[in-house]
């Protein structure tokens, strides 16, 4: 019996994070688009939880988070000294 319900709680559990995940995305999918639109952001690579962006200005490089529980983080990527990384791209 206990085996049953515990069964049954991890598939409610999975179908109910299923229908989330659906909207997840499309907020996701949202802001990456909201940001390749902003002024001065450029998109460079893409990863499974997180996409890299320029300024164009400065040239200085972060990462922004795209996870299912973590979307929208904006971090400064350094080198080995603790500084800005910069684009070396076009």
């Amino acid at each position: 019996m206990k085996r049953a319900v515990i069964a049954l709680m991890i598939a409610a559990g999975l179908i109910a994070g299923c229908g989330k995940a659906g909207k997840k995305s499309e907020e996701i999918r949202s802001a990456m688009t909201e940001l390749d639109n902003a002024e001065g952001f450029q998109t460079i690579a893409y990863g499974l939880h997180y996409y890299i962006v320029v300024d164009e200005e400065t040239r200085v490089m972060y990462a922004v988070s795209n996870g299912m529980y973590n979307t929208g983080n904006l971090t400064l990527l350094v080198d080995a000294n603790g500084k800005p990384r910069l684009w070396e791209g076009e």
